[in-house]
């Protein structure tokens, strides 16, 4: 039984690289099953609380952000228990903002590529 599978080269940074081996030394897993774990439990979480790990929430909101996500959080549900690619419920019927859109409301960064 063949397993599909998709290489790709990332360049990280020192510290990054540091934690990786930290992470690959303790758990004796190989450094592509973290970073696939990794991934997978990122693209779980609901959008709000991924801006928030990727520091994308306006500095003037940021403390105020954290703490609603926090009580959120304490509401749902674990959402790293969801089966992968399941939209977090209180998300899944809002419609996706564009990049414009997150923009005028103040979020930093780039726009995803397809």
């Amino acid at each position: 039984m063949a397993t599909n599978k998709n290489n790709i080269s990332i360049s990280i940074s020192p510290e990054a690289k540091e934690c990786l081996d930290q992470i690959n030394t303790w758990s004796g897993m190989d450094r592509k099953l973290i970073m696939d774990r990794l991934l997978k439990w990122y693209g779980r979480v609901p959008e709000e609380l991924q801006a928030a790990i990727m520091m994308n929430v306006p500095d003037s909101i940021r403390q105020d952000y954290v703490r609603l996500m926090l009580e959120r959080l304490e509401a749902q549900e674990d959402p790293a228990s969801r089966p992968a690619g399941q939209i977090a419920p209180d998300v899944a019927g809002r419609p996706k903002r564009s990049f414009a859109a997150k923009k005028a409301a103040g979020f930093k960064g780039t726009p995803k590529r397809d």
